[in-house]
């Protein structure tokens, strides 16, 4: 029957592994490509909707904030639904909501669907990289989390060239329409080949609300605020105050119930996406800096991370003890070229941060997950890429709200 599952995990085998993890990525590519795909659209989407600037950008404000609201669960629904039910309805809110956003005749409707197609993509993610993350044995965990990458990596380096394409020579509207087909191909992916078992486990409501409230409270408070006339102060101080008082309880409660590996990997992570955040606001985005270097140039800062990446994997898949030197070598590097972007923002800048993340993108997330298993993988994915985000969300704190305040109360 439809609902039923079994309560066992099981690893998968031969070409099923594959085209489980060939399901899995399809899934990661279009939570990619729609993160910020949508962005070179804004123009367009203001002339068909008469909106503003500042009324359009809210439409990727909503769909990360989806996001949020559904990945710390992820797991539990996952565990109620069985993991290939809720996978594959997942998949369809994110198609059918692509659909009705392509078809949206103003802008308040646009951005009902974009919330909840931020909803699907968010329960796609948590679920596609726990489902490929699953099929492989613990022994090839990097090889694993190598893939989740490569489906995540594709869609987001695809989402901007694909949509102002897609928006010059036809229409907005279908950057969301090209989600059909691939959403429909995904689904039947999923409900052939992907199994419908379950973890049962006691699950701490309370930690997972703070981390919701709180994740959600600090990024609308710190996103909408760098848009004029948003957020008054007052609101903007309450939101930002409960946010870091959510992110803070839920670390006070959670933080030494966590597995040690998993634990180092999300203060890690933290701290990266922190540092990565601060170096795009300098350069004001990696690919300014790159556009006025040469084409060769790009080509090399756009190569050189594959390779890095690929030989990181092989050695960390070949001794798993070399996870933390090779960490200790990409946190250097990623500190250099930050010296170097405060410095001037030069290709040789751009060059050590991308070799930096391609370093500690495979190792940090092979960390994070090395030891977990069912349904501590599962919540070990969605706390990634929650604190993920918040270390970006935190770059916004420190560049643009506190001298916004300082300002303000002088």
């Amino acid at each position: 029957m439809f609902m039923k599952f079994n309560n066992t995990i099981s690893m998968e085998y031969n070409f099923r592994r594959w085209f489980v993890s060939l399901t899995a990525m399809i899934c990661l590519a279009l939570a990619g490509f729609n993160y910020a795909g949508i962005d070179v659209a804004y123009n367009d989407i203001r002339g068909n909707l008469g909106a503003t600037l500042n009324q359009v950008s809210r439409i990727t404000t909503v769909y990360i904030l989806g996001t949020l609201i559904i990945v710390p669960f992820s797991s539990w629904l996952s565990s109620q639904l069985g993991r290939r039910n809720y996978l594959g309805w997942a998949v369809i809110c994110f198609t059918v909501c692509s659909f009705f956003c392509g078809n949206a005749t103003s802008l308040d409707m646009l951005i009902v669907y974009r919330f909840l197609q931020g909803m699907g993509a968010g329960a796609m993610l948590v679920s596609s990289h726990t489902i490929l993350t699953e099929s492989w044995p613990i022994e090839k965990r990097a090889t694993s989390q190598l893939l989740v990458l490569s489906g995540l990596g594709l869609g987001a380096a695809l989402g901007n060239p694909i949509s102002g394409y897609i928006t010059d020579e036809y229409s907005w509207i279908f950057i969301f329409f090209a989600n059909i087909p691939l959403g429909i191909i995904a689904c039947l992916l999923v409900f052939v080949f992907v199994k419908n078992g379950s973890d049962k486990k006691d699950e701490d409501w309370q930690a997972r609300i703070l981390l919701t409230v709180g994740a959600c409270c600090l990024y609308v408070g710190l996103e909408r605020c760098q848009y004029v006339g948003e957020l008054n102060v007052p609101v903007m101080i309450l939101l930002l105050l409960v946010g870091l008082t959510g992110i803070i309880l839920f670390i006070w409660r959670q933080y030494h119930l966590l597995n040690i590996n998993l634990r180092a990997g999300l203060v890690l992570f933290l701290f990266y996406s922190f540092i990565s955040g601060i170096q795009i606001v300098i350069s004001n985005s990696s690919l300014n800096a790159l556009t006025a270097s040469s084409y060769d140039s790009f080509w090399v800062v756009a190569l050189i991370p594959i390779v890095v990446i690929l030989i990181t994997t092989a050695l960390i898949q070949r001794n798993r003890k070399m996870i933390r030197p090779v960490i200790t070598v990409g946190m250097l590097l990623l500190m250099i070229s930050l010296c170097l972007c405060l410095k001037d923002v030069s290709f040789p800048a751009i060059l050590i941060l991308s070799i930096a993340e391609a370093m500690l993108s495979i190792s940090i997330l092979t960390l994070a997950l090395s030891e977990l298993e069912g349904k501590e993988l599962g919540r070990g994915v969605a706390y990634y890429y929650v604190i993920g985000k918040i270390g970006g969300v935190l770059t916004s704190l420190l560049y643009f709200v506190i001298p916004y305040l300082l300002e303000m109360f002088k």
